[in-house]
């Protein structure tokens, strides 16, 4: 009951997740927000990405990268979103 009552205090609760790339010293940073299921929904918004991102008009959550459990997931994930997709489309 006592674990029921936080994670519907968790609804609509947000962290940040980052990743530093010494390289170009720069700070990327995505924001997980806690859903309806109990999951965490990673969005990322880049004005400098926001073609890459916004490919289909027709999604409503056009920034979502991703849904997962944990934080711990959330850093791993995104680090590999960083260093695999968005780095090399910069060149």
């Amino acid at each position: 009951m006592y674990f029921d009552e936080i994670q519907e205090h968790l609804k609509g609760r947000h962290w940040h997740i980052g990743c530093y790339i010494e390289e170009q010293d720069e700070y990327i940073e995505a924001i997980g927000f806690k859903n309806e299921q109990g999951m965490w929904d990673i969005f990322f918004e880049d004005e400098a990405e926001e073609d890459f991102l916004n490919k289909n008009p027709e999604e409503q959550d056009q920034s979502l990268l991703f849904t997962v459990k944990s934080h711990s997931e959330a850093e791993e994930k995104f680090k590999q979103f960083v260093e695999g997709v968005l780095l090399k489309r910069r060149g």
